[in-house]
């Protein structure tokens, strides 16, 4: 949930995050490939919300492998975490 009480999702088919407004169920494309800079999406699983309203996305599809920052705003992707950003398993 965002912090205006609307939604924010997942759409695995379009390889996107997706706002969706609580009143009137309209969707609008937050970050694909298309929009926002960064690596692009293959299949995104599952996406959490920051506490200064951004959102972490979990990629794991064999493109990007990865923890990535989504920017609220402009919807630009950053690699938090993957295969050469970090340690652990």
């Amino acid at each position: 949930m965002t912090i205006d009480g609307d939604f924010v999702v997942i759409d695995s088919g379009l390889g996107a995050v997706v706002h969706v407004d609580q009143i009137t169920g309209d969707r609008t494309i937050l970050s694909d490939d298309s929009t926002g800079g960064g690596p692009g999406f293959l299949i995104p699983k599952y996406i959490a919300v920051t506490t200064d309203g951004d959102f972490v996305v979990s990629e794991t599809e064999a493109r990007i492998n990865a923890v990535v920052h989504v920017d609220q705003i402009t919807g630009d992707r950053t690699i938090l975490s993957d295969a050469t950003t970090g340690t652990g398993p």
